[in-house]
């Protein structure tokens, strides 16, 4: 998993930090020569160029990669989720990791990068800033959380094994 996180850091930077291609000129065809110049030497044959069209064969294949690097994680986590607590608590485990990373993450994240960017003066440093940043700081918090992930999947399975037993019908008599 650190290696897709790495990835997508890479690409983020690459992304964001790359300029719109250039357009070249094309050199000038000769000039026709007065009476009292004198003949120059036909200019070497300009090969021909393909037309620019931006950025966008590089953006959208680095894009996709990235984004697909970015939710790989999000299915492990869920699961993890899951499996630390007991059956009756994941779908609500599930809603808090939900409302958690939507708290903390994208609910402010678009003020705070046009923040940035109305400081420093445009978005494409905004976004090299954060974006890098705060995927470091997410993959070391993430790191730090999945050292308990197997004592607290035993410690949930031990307490979920010590439950009494029910029988299939005894669960509406009483």
């Amino acid at each position: 998993m650190g290696t897709r996180l790495l990835v997508s850091i890479l690409l983020t930077m690459v992304l964001v930090a790359s300029p719109a291609l250039p357009v070249r000129a094309q050199p000038a065809g000769p000039s026709a020569p007065t009476a009292d110049q004198a003949q120059p030497l036909p200019a070497p044959p300009v090969p021909p160029q393909a037309p620019n069209i931006g950025p966008i064969p590089i953006f959208v294949p680095a894009f996709l990669i990235t984004v697909i690097a970015l939710y790989l994680s999000a299915g492990p986590f869920t699961a993890v989720a899951q499996n630390v607590v007991s059956p009756a608590l994941r779908a609500s485990s599930v809603t808090m990791l939900l409302f958690v990373a939507h708290v903390f993450g994208d609910s402010h994240s678009t003020f705070d990068v046009g923040f940035l960017a109305d400081k420093l003066g445009g978005l494409q440093a905004a976004l090299l800033i954060t974006s890098p940043t705060l995927l470091v700081v997410a993959a070391i918090i993430a790191a730090t959380g999945l050292r308990s992930v197997r004592p607290d999947m035993e410690a949930m399975e031990d307490e979920w094994a010590k439950r009494p037993a029910h029988p299939a019908g005894a669960a509406g008599q009483a």
